[in-house]
């Protein structure tokens, strides 16, 4: 991930939990990838800043008030998601930096659930979502 080799602190935090967790074991099980919380906040927050889907779009099944604006079925709603992900009212003054903590239970409290949808949200979300991104990751290894 180029976000880690342009952040060597969060890199080395990473590496030591990999360490911690999967030391010289040449195997690594579920219950190994289900201890590596660091890695998934890398993950999430990479996901944040760089999307792989950066915009979707939906067509509207019934009528919509939005903001006090009335859209009608039928019509197209594109969702920026890259747009979302680096909103100021969501993340903060710092919304463009890349900051895994963001993703410590504490700061992830009370967040709109739907401030962060890498995979797309409702009914026609990306069915890979169901892994958690670390396990993905670490399949794809």
């Amino acid at each position: 991930m180029q976000l880690l080799g342009h952040h060597q602190t969060i890199q080395q935090k990473l590496y030591e939990e990999i360490e911690e967790v999967i030391g010289n074991n040449s195997v690594v099980t579920l219950d190994d990838l289900n201890q590596m919380k660091y890695l998934d906040m890398v993950v999430k927050e990479g996901l944040r800043v760089y999307p792989g889907v950066p915009l979707f779009a939906r067509e509207l099944a019934h009528d919509i008030e939005f903001e006090g604006y009335r859209i009608r079925a039928g019509q197209i709603v594109v969702c920026q998601v890259l747009t979302m992900h680096r909103s100021k009212e969501v993340w903060g003054p710092d919304a463009d930096k890349f900051d895994p903590d963001r993703w410590l239970p504490e700061r992830e409290k009370g967040r709109n659930p739907y401030a962060y949808i890498p995979f797309s949200a409702g009914s026609r979300n990306c069915v890979g979502q169901k892994c958690m991104p670390s396990r993905f990751l670490m399949l794809q290894l």
